[in-house]
């Protein structure tokens, strides 16, 4: 019976607001009150059924169809090179970073998280915070990483620290999913797991995997992209009702077009653009890497070697602090940062 009204529900509800397991509505249905001359079912002029005044059937009121305002941006065409890269001592960063809502960039330095401007002022925002590994944001603003073995959650506004789960077994890349779950890979089970970050409920999505690491899913959250073996990337197809199939391998750092590109070690940081190429740094020779959203071909992007340390994660940034949001930054284990004006956004969340 359960299952019954599960297909029920998730039939009429959008699949990508549904979280990974389970049945619950993220968001409620749209409202049926049209009062326009149209054929739609909105309240606008134009023949679409979203609630701006263009015909692309996104919301916002430009004439694409991504989910910003933005009309500049034409996935048909090739991805541009960088534009620019820097570097950016002394952020107190350690393997990964997030930016918050206001645009500060968050990095964990030993066993605190700081807050830091792009002008440079850094500040302690939580002491003996205990994150080791894998930091994000949720849609609510509040901060997920990961322990040694648990995974831990800080309120936006006072930094106050709750264990969501423990048992978790070397927590390390962390990803948000449509539904507002954590997904956290497990380097030492060989897991990916979903977590209510608020309940601490979770499931496994995947297992079997050898030391997975980084997470990404694709724009339509339809995919999720692990990195596993040291340099291999599995993606994680999903149905519409969420499952997930069993991982297959999508691109290994031996597949030709990764030897041409250079590309070698580990496969560390990992993140996708708004038009779905994957972004990836390489730990031990520290550089980043573009690989077309089809596995067809690998670019180098930046050569990160004048840092001594191992690079791990990457993030796009937001203009609200300052950063940009067309900008990786990628952090490496010296309190350096990197900023690679990719000229593309990451992909929205704004859906979540």
């Amino acid at each position: 019976m359960k299952s019954a009204f599960c297909s029920l529900i998730l039939g009429i509800v959008a699949v990508l607001t549904t979280p990974l397991f389970g049945c619950e509505v993220a968001s409620p249905l749209p409202s049926a009150s049209d009062v326009d001359s149209d054929s739609d079912t909105d309240s606008d002029a134009d023949s679409d059924s979203d609630s701006d005044g263009d015909t692309d059937g996104d919301s916002d009121g430009d004439t694409d169809t991504e989910s910003s305002t933005d009309t500049d941006l034409d996935c048909s065409l090739p991805p541009p090179a960088p534009s620019g890269v820097s570097r950016i001592d002394g952020v107190p960063t350690g393997d990964d970073l997030a930016f918050d809502a206001e645009g500060n960039l968050v990095g964990m330095s030993g066993q605190d998280l700081h807050k830091t401007l792009k002008s440079g002022s850094s500040s302690v925002w939580v002491e003996g915070a205990g994150c080791v590994r894998g930091l994000a944001a949720l849609p609510t603003g509040d901060f997920v990483c990961g322990g040694t073995d648990s995974l831990f959650l800080f309120d936006k506004l006072t930094g106050a620290r709750r264990t969501v789960t423990g048992g978790l077994r070397q927590p390390s890349g962390i990803e948000i999913d449509p539904g507002g779950d954590v997904i956290v890979t497990e380097q030492s089970s060989g897991d990916v797991r979903a977590i209510r970050p608020y309940t601490g409920a979770s499931r496994v999505i995947a297992e079997g995997l050898s030391a997975p690491v980084g997470v990404a899913f694709s724009p339509d959250f339809l995919t999720l992209y692990v990195s596993a073996e040291c340099g291999s990337l599995y993606a994680i197809e999903f149905d519409e009702l969420r499952e997930p199939a069993p991982p297959k391998l999508f691109f290994t750092t031996s597949d030709p077009v990764a030897v041409a590109a250079g590309m070698s070690g580990c496969l560390t940081g990992l993140g996708v653009d708004a038009c779905g190429s994957l972004y990836v740094s390489t730990g031990e020779e520290p550089r980043l890497f573009r690989i077309a959203d089809d596995a067809s071909s690998v670019a180098k992007l930046a050569d990160l070697r004048d840092s001594v340390a191992w690079a791990s994660g990457l993030e796009w940034g937001r203009d609200d602090g300052g950063f940009f949001d067309d900008a990786l930054y990628v952090t490496c284990s010296d309190e350096t940062v990197f900023e690679v004006l990719v000229d593309v956004p990451g992909k929205s969340y704004s859906q979540i």
